[in-house]
């Protein structure tokens, strides 16, 4: 387990990055091929900006939740 996404790949067989509330599974990737030992390959950088991704986006849509969430209660206080 680690929370370096080069680190994982470079050294890992198989990916599951995990997010949300609450933790789910948002990806599995197997990542066995020999291109993935080597990270200025093109598909190493593919699959890591894939990954980025895949994360900014579970945390941009937990964050809006969260001030979905702040506005209901803001807006039941001013009632």
């Amino acid at each position: 387990m680690t929370h370096n996404i080069e680190e994982a790949i470079l050294l890992g067989q198989k990916l599951i990055v995990i997010g949300g509330q609450p933790g789910k599974i948002l990806e599995s990737v197997d990542i066995s091929a020999s291109c993935f030992r080597h990270r200025y390959h093109p598909e190493f950088i593919q699959l890591e900006q894939y990954l980025e991704a895949a994360i900014e986006k579970d945390l941009t849509f937990r964050e809006a939740q969260r001030t979905a969430h702040e506005l209901k209660i803001l807006k039941a206080s001013n009632n």
